[in-house]
């Protein structure tokens, strides 16, 4: 039996938990949350999810299964609504389109002062590229769990958070007591209004 151990690389600190497998390279019809063909398809679809009366002020686009399946293929893009009233809905609309959530508006966001995101896919594909160039030396890409843009501190501008699941060169795996472990680390990147890339823990 494969099982998988999830280490937190941040700052140096290492933070393991156990998972019971991994799945590594799963093959499909589905395009790659690293590829552009996947948010392009995300963009035409939230772009019908636009209305008069509410603004998109978060996007979520997920890799398919859990976690720690470290799967490299498209799963859904969820997106956080905010209406004319001030209330805000969470809403599945790629692939499938689910019924909208009321969750809680924890920014207390006023629909009037903010505008709905745009997505723009060759740079959605720049951002992540560009944080895999920020992987540590001797640690390889295996996949991108989580891209999102949500709202800034300020609420009114943009951030984006990237998520990659990286190995380490020649140390993909371990083997105990006749059980082969794959060992991947999780690597958390945050890009401000601005542009500027920052890896934080």
């Amino acid at each position: 039996m494969k099982h998988v151990s999830e280490i937190v690389l941040s700052a140096l600190a290492l933070l393991s938990l156990t998972f019971v497998s991994c799945a590594v390279g799963l093959s499909g019809s589905s395009s790659g949350t690293d590829e552009i063909a996947t948010y392009e398809t995300v963009k035409s679809a939230l772009d019908k999810l636009k209305s008069d009366n509410s603004r998109i002020i978060g996007l979520s686009v997920e890799a398919a299964g859990s976690s720690s399946e470290c799967n490299t293929e498209f799963g859904y893009a969820q997106a956080e609504i905010i209406d004319s009233d001030n209330n805000v809905f969470l809403q599945v609309f790629c692939p499938d389109v689910s019924k909208p959530r009321p969750c809680n508006n924890a920014k207390q966001v006023k629909y009037a002062d903010v505008q709905s995101l745009t997505l723009d896919p060759a740079k959605a594909v720049a951002q992540i590229e560009q944080c895999k160039s920020m992987i540590p030396e001797g640690y390889k890409f295996l996949s991108l769990p989580s891209y999102r843009i949500g709202l800034a501190d300020d609420k009114a501008s943009f951030e984006t958070r990237i998520t990659l699941n990286v190995q380490e060169i020649g140390k993909e795996s371990i083997e105990s007591g006749g059980e082969k472990t794959e060992v991947y680390y999780e690597l958390h990147f945050v890009i401000d209004p601005d542009g500027n890339v920052r890896m934080i823990e």
